[in-house]
């Protein structure tokens, strides 16, 4: 079970006047479900002794368990998931956990997943880019973010639930996608798609 390790949060009350919602909880949800899919996704594709690496002779490289693996992929999202709810999850005790980030080329694993959870969210980010001016163009005070990141449209929240799942994610994804976002709004010539970049790079870093 994923637990909230928010010191804080802030919270609304539902439209009926009903309970207080924890907004980084609810968030904080979303995210760990989007990147517990691709987990999953990806192990469906990983067997133990086919990868490129190669079950090869004494003293060198053997291959992952599955739960191996699995810590590796989830990972990405330490330390806002912790890892004891890793280890949990992947059914290891935490001890071996630790054991396992010490080594090299676990530690290698968890960069390489990073990088392509990176690619995959800029990805993502520069569709929702691409799709703001079509779906709903800008206003001449260019009001970009608010609070929930709407730029005028009913897609917003798609746009800040994306931009919140890269900020409770590991510190190399998030400087992977901020240094991507800033090429972006460096080499950008149009204003608007430029703004949505930095409102995307302002939700990340806040």
């Amino acid at each position: 079970m994923i637990e909230n390790d928010a010191k804080s949060a802030p919270t609304e009350v539902n439209g009926d006047g009903g309970v207080a919602v924890d907004i980084n909880e609810e968030r904080k949800k979303v995210a760990v479900a989007i990147v517990d899919r691709w987990a999953e996704m990806e192990m469906s594709l990983y067997k133990e002794g086919t990868r490129k690496g190669k079950r090869l002779k004494r003293g060198e490289k053997i291959d992952f368990s599955r739960e191996k693996m699995k810590s590796a992929l989830l990972m990405v999202m330490h330390p806002t998931v912790s890892l004891a709810e890793i280890s949990e999850i992947c059914g290891v005790s935490r001890e071996m956990l630790s054991l396992w980030r010490t080594q090299p080329d676990y530690k290698k694993e968890i960069e390489s997943r990073c990088e392509q959870v990176a690619r995959y969210l800029s990805g993502l980010i520069e569709t929702c880019v691409e799709r703001v001016p079509r779906a709903s163009p800008l206003a001449d005070a260019d009001a970009v973010a608010d609070d929930h990141f709407r730029v005028g449209t009913q897609k917003g929240e798609e746009f800040y639930y994306l931009a919140y799942i890269v900020s409770v994610l590991n510190e190399r994804v998030k400087k992977a996608v901020s240094d991507w976002l800033g090429e972006r709004i460096r080499n950008c010539a149009d204003r608007k798609k430029r703004e949505v970049y930095m409102a995307f790079t302002f939700i990340i870093s806040h």
